[in-house]
């Protein structure tokens, strides 16, 4: 197992805001929601064309209840230069939200035949939240903690800079998401989400929201 995308060009994403040639709006989109009355985010730090997917999921796990922050890439080929390792991102308002959010999740895509899920992050009863919850609804899921580069615990990592310096990730392979799609293109992927997708998305649902609760009780 492997990161789907190639090795950085850009060492920030200031520095990629800053870059000649790069255009917001044409090369790439940043979306992003605040959900005052929530404290969980989700993010998908290379979503778009660069791990494909990843946004359509975010989106959807965030639904109507939690905030959400994507950086999209909009080329129609070579979304790969615009990726910026989790460990390097630094979009403020990504950065804003997590310091407001007591429980994080980001969305990322790895390379792989096998339709399966690497669940990561520093928050550890989330993962083991996520893993139970995607295990139960017949889901291949994998603790990340072996894999290295994808295990999300670096707490440099954004999805790791929310108030209790604990968050969590998940790797999607590309055969699990290409599984989600009935066309999966960039513009028809929203529109094209299967039954597969939806149960990805209320299994991560529920775990989001049991972890709230735990931290409530």
């Amino acid at each position: 197992m492997r990161a789907e995308s190639p090795a950085d060009v850009h060492p920030s994403n200031t520095a990629l805001y800053a870059a000649p040639g790069v255009l917001e709006g044409v090369d790439f989109l940043r979306r992003h929601r605040h959900r005052p009355g929530s404290d969980t985010v989700v993010i998908a730090p290379h979503g778009g064309g660069i791990e494909p997917g990843t946004s359509e999921l975010a989106v959807a796990i965030a639904g109507r209840a939690h905030s959400y922050w994507l950086f999209e890439g909009l080329r129609p080929a070579d979304n790969g230069e615009l990726h910026v390792t989790a460990e390097n991102c630094d979009d403020p308002v990504a950065l804003s939200l997590l310091r407001m959010a007591r429980t994080a999740l980001a969305v990322h895509g790895c390379a792989g035949g096998t339709p399966e899920v690497l669940v990561g992050g520093r928050d550890a009863p989330l993962r083991r939240l996520l893993l139970a919850r995607y295990r139960e609804t017949g889901f291949r899921a994998v603790d990340a903690a072996r894999h290295e580069g994808l295990s999300g615990t670096s707490r440099y990592n954004i999805v790791n800079r929310t108030r209790t310096r604990r968050g969590g990730q998940i790797e999607l392979s590309t055969a699990l998401r290409a599984s989600m799609f009935t066309r999966n293109t960039t513009p028809r992927r929203v529109a094209s989400t299967n039954e597969v997708f939806w149960r990805f998305v209320e299994a991560t649902r529920a775990a989001l929201t049991q972890r709230s609760a735990r931290r409530a009780a």
